[in-house]
């Protein structure tokens, strides 16, 4: 009888984070494909201000052909920062079918205060930016002006 109570406790609590995750926190990532030439990765779309603010931060590994692609409903200049980030990522803004431009091994800055984090501003408007493995664009050769194909699932 001693361990009902807390049994009981347990299931309303478990009970209320699934109520709050799966109509509040819409934490599922939908899923694409980003073919960057002969390059393909798989990515997870950020395509809410929720999700592109959450973006990659907490995750402590990015297996070589992963990424997340930032989706946006028009072109403009776009900045990111590391918040929250635990590894290294090259950004690749696109736009278009395009690579406009890459920032290469961008540090994660822990302990950095929000408003001290670097920003990185894409060289032009765009309309997508993929994240993707720190050091991935130069070991594939990836570079502006490369032809990209986004598929989403």
């Amino acid at each position: 009888m001693r361990y009902l109570i807390p049994i009981i406790i347990l299931g309303i609590l478990s009970g209320t984070f699934l109520i709050y995750k799966n109509f509040f926190w819409k934490s599922e990532y939908g899923k694409g494909t980003v073919v960057i030439g002969e390059n393909r990765f798989r990515v997870d779309i950020a395509d809410d201000p929720l999700k592109r603010a959450r973006g990659l931060s907490g995750r402590d590994a990015l297996s070589p052909d992963e990424g997340m692609l930032f989706t946006f409903n028009s072109s403009m200049t776009r900045i990111f920062w590391m918040q929250g980030m635990q590894i290294p990522i090259d950004i690749l803004w696109i736009d278009g079918r395009q690579v406009v431009g890459i920032e290469e091994r961008v540090l994660p800055e822990p302990g950095v205060s929000s408003a001290r984090l670097k920003r990185y501003h894409s060289p032009a408007p765009v309309q997508y930016v993929l994240e993707i493995a720190a050091g991935r664009a130069y070991e594939l050769g990836i570079k502006a002006g490369d032809e990209v194909d986004i598929r989403f699932k």
